[in-house]
């Protein structure tokens, strides 16, 4: 594990910008990337640099987040959940990968242990899935495994589901359920999607979309509602409904998404990045309608913190107010 000083920040000024209107990104030399945020803090690229920190603090640069002379291969930051940055140390040669938490506004780091590559962190523990007889046909079931979160090198893990085989295409958890979507490949070449919640204490897996040849590559779970993307002859489209059963809604999107924009779920809202002449923008979708917020110019990543989404563009963190008015607030400066 690598180890580096920390860099200096500067205390964040906290600006409001008009509703409706976007807010000024400090020119830039390099691409600024959120990679995630919490009620926590947040953790933003820059040019190979990794800052963390609290919203309205002074962000820091973590070393032991970027690539070295050693190892020019970057650690992976799979986003933040409470205080904790969860990332990891890519195994060589399809070996485990060495998982850590990082607290996000301290720096300090715990080692949890090895396992097989992480597809999610909750908070309380890591999941991965492993397929236990790769050359079978038809594929056997993927086992859905939790490892918890501890300091023991062993990290021993419990069997959470075993979930219907294919290949993923995308997953996410939260502390009590995860949303899993994958595709079975047909003998004439084609392919049929499905997407499925598994419920992360019982096992029980609930199909949400079952058997779609639309292309399923978007999941997100959170604010007691999960969200999906079907992308076919009927165009790309947003679907939603709350864990407890509700009808499915859709949004059929016009635009297009930015280059790997995923969704996030915040106050029961969908939001994920359009692109337009002026570049990425917000798009907030409830039910079947949808508002667009311009962004600062260059704006790249989206998280929630809770109450926002929140993204990144130029020398600051900017959030966006999932609920009411779309004022673009900068709350922490990047150094």
């Amino acid at each position: 594990m690598r180890r580096g000083l920390l860099g200096a920040a500067v205390v964040a000024a906290l600006v409001v910008a008009g509703a409706g209107q976007p807010a000024q990104a400090a020119p830039a030399a390099a691409q600024v990337t959120l990679l995630g945020a919490s009620e926590g803090g947040v953790v933003v690229s820059r040019a190979g640099q990794v800052f963390t920190g609290a919203e309205g603090a002074a962000l820091v640069r973590r070393p032991e987040l970027e690539s070295s002379l050693l190892d020019d291969q970057a650690p992976t930051v799979l986003g933040v959940a409470g205080n904790s940055v969860a990332w990891y140390e890519n195994g060589l040669f399809g070996s485990t990968d060495i998982v850590h938490r990082m607290d996000v506004r301290t720096g300090a780091d715990v080692v949890d242990g090895t396992m097989t590559t992480p597809l999610a962190f909750t908070g309380t523990a890591w999941y991965s899935d492993i397929l236990t007889e790769v050359d079978a046909v038809p594929p056997p079931p993927i086992t859905l495994r939790q490892y918890p979160v501890q300091a023991d090198p062993s990290l021993p893990f419990t069997t959470v589901a075993a979930m219907p085989g294919g290949t993923a295409t995308a997953f996410a958890a939260d502390r009590d359920t995860a949303v899993r979507a994958w595709y079975e490949q047909n003998a004439d070449g084609s392919r049929t999607y499905r997407v499925a919640l598994i419920d992360l204490s019982t096992g029980l897996i609930t199909s949400l979309a079952e058997g779609t040849p639309d292309a399923i590559t978007r999941v997100a779970i959170g604010s007691g509602a999960v969200a999906w993307t079907t992308e076919g002859v009927d165009g790309l489209q947003i679907h939603r409904r709350t864990l407890a059963d509700a009808p499915v809604t859709t949004f059929v999107e016009t635009g297009t998404l930015v280059a790997g924009a995923e969704l996030v779920l915040s106050q029961g809202r969908i939001g994920y990045l359009v692109s337009s002449p002026q570049g990425a923008q917000l798009r907030l979708v409830t039910g079947s309608t949808s508002r667009t917020v311009a962004l600062p110019t260059g704006s790249a990543g989206l998280a929630s913190d809770g109450p926002n989404f929140v993204t990144a563009a130029g020398a600051w963190v900017y959030a966006v107010p999932a609920v009411g008015v779309a004022q673009i607030r900068r709350v922490a400066r990047i150094p």
